[in-house]
């Protein structure tokens, strides 16, 4: 159904679902598109690990290991249990099955250049679903790690950085064999 390699003429997409004990929990969702003048998913996400439970990480080693790694501190500031959650920045953070109240910080690979620019697309568990993105300004005289803040709460949204400006702001996504850890399996298409 999907194809990871950067396509010639057309869009590629790269969809996942979720089972949670043996049942399907997230059918067919979207994770990551491009034509041929895009990155392929493959070559731009060449690594994934399981960062617990409930994350996949999709990145690139060598990226992740110039310079310090920098730190996102998700908090579910709801009473709902959130679905999924998808992390769009140099790397792509796959949540899911987010409890409420909950906190989990993750580390991702610095910024590329001078913007550090970060999505989020998410759903609660009742259907009602939330976007946005957000860039910052890196100054020359700034050195990392930074941290961001993403915060979820009733209302959508909101992705902070205490160390950087602001740049921008907008309501705002591999194929490989299946993995099981603990209660969940994973598949791509």
């Amino acid at each position: 159904m999907g194809r990871k390699e950067r396509p010639l003429f057309f869009t590629n997409e790269v969809r996942f679902e979720v089972l949670k004990n043996g049942r399907l929990f997230m059918p067919d969702q979207y994770l990551h598109s491009g034509d041929a003048f895009d990155l392929s998913f493959e070559a731009g996400y060449p690594d994934q690990r399981w960062l617990g439970e409930n994350i996949v990480h999709f990145y690139r080693q060598q990226y992740f290991y110039e310079g310090k790694p920098d730190v996102l501190i998700v908090v579910n500031k709801t009473n709902k249990v959130i679905k999924y959650l998808i992390i769009y920045s140099t790397d792509k953070f796959l949540m899911f099955d987010l409890q409420p109240g909950s906190e989990t910080q993750l580390f991702a690979s610095p910024p590329r250049g001078d913007i550090s620019s970060f999505s989020v697309l998410g759903e609660f568990a009742e259907g009602r679903s939330f976007k946005k993105g957000a860039g910052f300004r890196i100054l020359k005289q700034l050195d990392g790690p930074f941290t961001y803040h993403i915060y979820i709460t009733d209302d959508g949204s909101t992705i902070e950085c205490p160390q950087l400006e602001k740049h921008k702001e907008v309501g705002a996504l591999l194929m490989f064999s299946p993995e099981k850890l603990g209660q969940h399996a994973l598949a791509f298409f």
